[in-house]
C-alpha cells in the first residue's frame, strides 16, 4: 500500500484538553494577579519587605501563566468543540497580559505625577 499525502486534507484536530489548560491557566493568572495587587497594598500599609517578594512572585507566575494560557486558547479556538472554554481561557489570560503590559506606564505617569 502506498500512501499519497496529496489527496488528504487537514482537518481541524480536537483538542479538549489544550482549551481546559487554557482556561485553567486564565483563571489561576488572574487570580495571581489579584494576589499581586493585595500584596502591593499589603507593602504599601508598610507591613515589610516579604510582601514586596511574594508580589513580585504572584506577578511572575501570573504572567507566565497568563501567556501559557493565551497561547494555548489560541491554538485551540479553531476547533469547533472546544471554542467556548478556549474563548473563556483567552478572556481570562488576556486581562493579566494587559496589565502587565500597562503597568510600566502607569508607573512613570504616577512617578511624574508626585514629584
Amino acid at each position: 500500500m502506498t500512501q499519497t499525502h496529496g489527496d488528504t486534507q487537514e482537518q481541524p484536530v480536537n483538542k479538549p484538553t489544550q482549551a481546559l489548560i487554557s482556561f485553567i491557566c486564565g483563571t489561576i493568572s488572574l487570580v495571581l494577579l489579584l494576589l499581586f495587587f493585595s500584596s502591593m497594598i499589603i507593602r504599601a500599609e508598610g507591613s515589610g519587605l516579604v510582601a514586596a517578594q511574594m508580589a513580585m512572585l504572584w506577578l511572575m507566575l501570573s504572567v507566565l501563566l497568563a501567556l501559557f494560557g493565551f497561547i494555548l486558547g489560541l491554538l485551540s479556538r479553531y476547533t469547533v468543540q472546544n471554542k467556548k472554554l478556549a474563548s473563556l481561557g483567552l478572556s481570562l489570560s488576556c486581562p493579566a497580559l494587559i496589565v502587565t503590559v500597562l503597568m510600566p506606564l502607569f508607573t512613570v505617569i504616577m512617578y511624574y505625577v508626585r514629584s
